[in-house]
């Protein structure tokens, strides 16, 4: 992750374009971004950020760069150093993308969408046992009035949302390490 101020550098653009840029691609396109406290960007995924502003910049409203200093010059060459430099940058990223994933910092969709769809047909069962409560419903109705037919029911909503709560704690993507075993596995309950 780079700050604004370090990509304004890179480019030789003001860190007033950079910010706008990255505002845009965060609210639109996903850019992953670090905020502070009060919401502000501090931090960009600067290939993800490179990325992004291939496909969606505007080239037109591109500003000029600032005439850079000797010291301040990056290798851009296809030089063999040059190439070096940039592959080595590129695989820096992919390991700490990696490690993160692995710290469960980051997850896969491919998992999220898996243990939605679990967790979504156990939520699809606990909702259809409600016709098969419908007779002890009824009992307490008729021995107890509204009264007792409202005390019952809130009683099976108190249940039922504990079930849910209960299959959304224990849902995982898969790949996510178990906490007790600190191992990566499928923890999803099937």
């Amino acid at each position: 992750m780079w700050t604004v101020k370090a990509v304004a550098a890179r480019d030789s653009i003001s860190k007033q374009a950079v910010s706008k840029s990255v505002r845009k691609l965060a609210a639109n396109q996903g850019l992953i971004v670090e905020r502070d406290e009060r919401d502000r960007i501090i931090r960009l995924n600067v290939v993800q950020y490179d990325q992004l502003r291939g496909h969606f910049a505007d080239p037109s409203k591109a500003q000029a760069p600032k005439a850079r200093t000797a010291e301040q010059r990056i290798p851009v060459g296809d030089t063999y150093e040059d190439v070096r430099l940039r592959q080595s940058l590129l695989d820096e990223e992919r390991s700490r993308l990696a490690l993160a994933e692995t710290k469960s910092n980051l997850v896969r969709v491919d998992g999220v969408i898996e243990a939605l769809d679990q967790v979504g047909g156990e939520i699809a069962t606990v909702h259809d046992r409600l016709p098969n409560l419908a007779d002890d419903l009824t009992a307490v109705a008729v021995r107890e009035g509204s009264s007792g037919m409202r005390q019952e029911l809130i009683k099976l909503a108190a249940r039922l949302r504990s079930e849910i709560a209960h299959v959304l704690r224990a849902a995982k993507p898969s790949g996510a390490p178990n906490e007790k075993e600190g191992e990566l596995n499928n923890p999803v309950p099937s």
